[in-house]
């Protein structure tokens, strides 16, 4: 028996992961950060609509919301 070999994703479909990612992040700047910051802080998921969410533990903070949670002291420098 051969090993099992992972192959590579088709460029296509990085490409479509990345498009995904892109367009959570935009919607996700849609929310008022206010409400980012409560949901930060309570480690809650933010619901992004069409049964999709910004899990803060998988996505990790975004750039553009780093340097207002940093400012707020909700992150640590």
């Amino acid at each position: 028996m051969s090993p099992l070999r992972k192959t590579k994703p088709s460029p296509c479909l990085l490409a479509s992961r990345r498009l995904w990612r892109a367009s959570r992040g935009d919607t996700l700047a849609n929310v008022p950060a206010a409400e980012l910051a409560k949901a930060y802080l309570r480690g809650e998921d933010v619901y992004l609509g069409q049964g999709r969410w910004w899990r803060w533990k998988r996505d990790g903070v975004p750039g553009w919301l780093t340097p207002f949670l940093k400012e707020t002291g909700l992150l640590g420098t």
